[in-house]
């Protein structure tokens, strides 16, 4: 029933994929029992379809309750509570609860790496996001030096290529923008835009989110020739893809 749930959203049938996500969630409980792990997991996928429709406050319920079930049910420094407790920080966050997400994440990360290491995938998506609200919150040197940390770790595990890798890298830059070095944020956004262009092609949806922060830090330094030139690539590439997602649908 998962797998249908998600072929559904593919195709942007969102109510769709709501409807079989609560029933799976139903079933689960009905046969397999609050207590089993597939209940807790139903019920993450659900949040996620609220949230992806603006239902943020039924979200967080149900990331709420996740997370108790996880620490019940398993541990508290079980990779999978790690990660109900990461959801239920990002939750958090989308709410502007930054105070919350805050003390969550920074315990993920600290558990994280004592429990799977700082080279696993996981933690590092946790840095990164810790990284990301370090920096919403105005902590941009705590933000620049976490993000320096996971971008190291990244290229060990992925490479330089891995799009994981380039979104460190941009991260960076961006901190790097709001330091007022600009210079080193626009090499490093370069790079990262060459690289996407090489790797992905130059219409995947990270290849265009890179052209439009590079386009960003033209502006900032007055080169706006540049900066039309990327956003206006950005958007046209944007508009294809859309037209051709409609004519497949």
């Amino acid at each position: 029933m998962r797998a249908l749930s998600n072929s559904f959203e593919d195709i942007s049938e969102t109510k769709e994929a709501l409807k079989l996500r609560e029933k799976t969630l139903a079933t689960s409980k009905q046969i397999l029992g609050k207590r089993h792990p597939d209940t807790p997991t139903a019920m993450h996928t659900l949040a996620n379809s609220y949230s992806e429709m603006g239902r943020e406050k039924e979200a967080l319920e149900l990331q709420e309750k996740v997370v108790r079930m996880r620490r019940q049910i398993l541990s508290e420094e079980h990779p999978d509570t790690l990660k109900a407790v990461h959801n239920l920080a990002n939750s958090y966050s989308k709410m502007s609860r930054e105070k919350e997400a805050l003390e969550l994440l920074e315990k993920t990360v600290r558990m994280s790496r004592q429990v799977l290491g700082e080279k696993r995938s996981n933690t590092l998506i946790y840095m990164n996001n810790l990284a990301v609200l370090y920096d919403r919150i105005g902590w941009t040197e705590n933000s620049l030096e976490l993000n320096k940390k996971t971008l190291e770790a990244r290229r060990q595990v992925f490479g330089e290529e891995h799009p994981e890798t380039l979104l460190s890298m941009e991260n960076i830059a961006i901190s790097y923008s709001k330091m007022g070095r600009v210079k080193e944020a626009l090499e490093l956004e370069e790079k990262a835009l060459a690289t996407h262009k090489q790797v992905m092609g130059g219409k995947h949806p990270t290849t265009l989110r890179s052209m439009e922060i590079l386009a960003i830090t033209y502006s900032e330094m007055r080169r706006e020739k540049e900066a039309r030139e990327l956003r206006e690539k950005a958007k046209a590439a944007k508009s294809r893809a859309l037209s051709t997602k409609h004519l497949n649908a």
